[in-house]
């Protein structure tokens, strides 16, 4: 019987420095050591759900909150200023990023 056919990453890099790249040190300058720990916890995210995208709502923010014990309301102003930064991209209400 074959393997099904996965939808999303096993893997994703995560350089030594990325704390440094300009982008998220924009991201550690607005929310602190929290919003970067909300950008990487949004990666795996990404990295671990089908088609790497996942949906801009209520109801979504909710549930990443509970996954990572943060607000949905914190959540949604990373992804914001994610979006702001063009680190993250909203299209036909999915969220997802290049790299």
């Amino acid at each position: 019987m074959a393997r099904p056919i996965k939808n999303y990453c096993d893997y994703f890099p995560h350089d030594r420095d990325m704390r440094n790249h300009r982008k998220v040190k924009a991201i550690r300058t607005k929310f602190n050591i929290q919003g970067y720990a909300i950008w990487s916890m949004i990666l795996e995210y990404l990295t671990g759900i089908d088609g790497n995208v996942f949906e801009y709502s209520d109801v979504e923010f909710e549930l990443m909150g509970g996954d990572f014990g943060v607000s949905a309301t914190e959540i949604r102003n990373v992804v914001d200023y994610c979006i702001t930064l063009e680190m993250l991209f909203l299209e036909k209400g999915f969220i997802r990023s290049e790299s």
